[in-house]
């Protein structure tokens, strides 16, 4: 089973400087929510991976983080998806495996899923997750946004929406002749 590994802020919803700390905070990115469950239906099995640092400086809950990842959820539910696993990283220690860009987080992810690290997907826009996933071996694909400069590294996409339709196809292209 193919397997797509999202990084959540930048990918799934609009960035926040200080962090997506509350529901009312996460607020999803034009197209993605559709996007993700487009892929979802294409047989694809779905992580979330997350690094949420804010926790180990204690400026935010668990139960908090909980809370926004229930909103995830719920909203990726009502676009017809869903999210086989949230996989989150709280600690502040730069040498810790999870720690990004380190990839433990990707190794740990492909032995949750029973596959080989190089095997999955992982779609991200932040260096360190792109460095984390890169140095794991996984097939890396960059979200970028207007005036970015995109290395080589890895293919690059302007958004979840425009990866889905080059990787599964455009069926509206497809109907015609």
């Amino acid at each position: 089973m193919l397997a797509l590994i999202v990084e959540r802020d930048g990918v799934l919803n609009c960035p926040v400087d200080a962090g997506v700390t509350s529901p009312a905070l996460w607020n999803p990115i034009t197209g993605s929510l559709e996007a993700l469950a487009r892929i979802c239906h294409a047989g694809w099995q779905i992580v979330v991976a997350h690094h949420e640092p804010a926790i180990g400086r204690g400026s935010m809950t668990l139960e908090s983080l909980h809370r926004v990842h229930n909103l995830m959820q719920q909203r990726i539910h009502e676009a017809g998806g869903a999210i086989d696993a949230v996989v989150v990283h709280t600690g502040t220690d730069p040498r810790h495996p999870w720690h990004l860009p380190n990839p433990g987080l990707f190794e740990a992810i492909a032995r949750r899923l029973h596959q080989p690290v190089h095997a999955l997907t992982a779609i991200g826009v932040s260096d360190a997750f792109i460095a984390g996933a890169h140095a794991s071996g996984a097939q890396t694909v960059r979200l970028y946004t207007p005036g970015m400069v995109v290395g080589t590294e890895c293919e690059a996409f302007p958004n979840l929406h425009g990866w889905a339709e080059y990787r599964l196809g455009n069926p509206a292209r497809e109907v015609r002749s």
